[in-house]
């Protein structure tokens, strides 16, 4: 052991180690970056604004399915797994066809109408007498939602990477980095609200006639109103800078 200490130590005295770099991080000047970028910008005013809704959906669909549409709480919980896992995924070659047509703009537009229309008609159930019919205009809902939702679950991935990538094409520097970590801070914020928002609906008194409270015939429409400002500023984004306009 002593001849193998004997060989095995010069070595790590002549061997050259490599330097540590110092990574300066410069946090005003990246800020500066983001802001300057219009586009990326006016994205990060979409993705707030969808996950506002978003947040609200999620949160209270489960709530809705059980209460409004009068589905059993462990049906509700797996039937409602099982719609937005078949309309979600099953509408992803329905939304990259349109895109690949169209673009991702045009796409996720036509989505957002789609969800906001849907959103819409969330009171409906409560209105319709026969239970069997309501469950399924309720499950219609659901689905169509699904639909709509896929196509806000598909594109933001490929937006941002379009996006950092003209942003390489154009300054010469790879953002792509700091354009993907920079939009988790608008989403907390925008999700936050959402959780606020749906408190307060989920502590308004009863419906008339029912024992569940009047905010779960409400959160559509509020949802809807997020929503339909995310597409405003998304009619004023391009989204699609590599594509050819003809």
């Amino acid at each position: 052991s002593l001849i193998l200490l004997a060989f095995f130590t010069p070595p790590l005295v002549l061997i050259p180690v490599e330097r540590r770099t110092e990574v300066k991080l410069n946090i005003v000047k990246d800020f500066k970056e983001v802001f300057k970028y219009r586009e990326y910008v006016k994205w990060l005013g979409v993705r707030g604004f969808m996950s506002t809704a978003m947040m609200m959906l999620t949160s209270t669909i489960i709530a809705y399915i059980e209460e409004v549409v009068g589905v059993e709480h462990s049906i509700a919980s797996v039937s409602f797994g099982l719609v937005l896992v078949l309309f979600v995924a099953g509408s992803f070659p329905l939304w990259g066809r349109i895109a690949k047509k169209r673009g991702k703009g045009y796409a996720l537009s036509r989505a957002i109408v789609l969800l906001i229309a849907t959103l819409f008609l969330v009171p409906v159930p409560y209105f319709i007498g026969d239970a069997a019919l309501r469950l399924i205009v309720g499950y219609l809902l659901v689905a169509v939602g699904a639909i709509a939702i896929s196509a806000y679950v598909l594109f933001p991935y490929a937006v941002i990477a379009d996006l950092a990538h003209w942003y390489e094409v154009q300054k010469g520097e790879s953002r792509a980095g700091l354009f993907t970590g920079f939009e988790g801070i608008p989403i907390n914020i925008f999700e936050s609200i959402a959780y606020a928002v749906t408190g307060f609906l989920m502590s308004l008194p009863p419906a008339p006639g029912v024992e569940y409270t009047v905010g779960l015939l409400l959160w559509g429409f509020v949802a809807a109103f997020f929503a339909a400002c995310a597409l405003a500023v998304l009619k004023r984004t391009n989204i699609d800078p590599f594509l050819r306009r003809g």
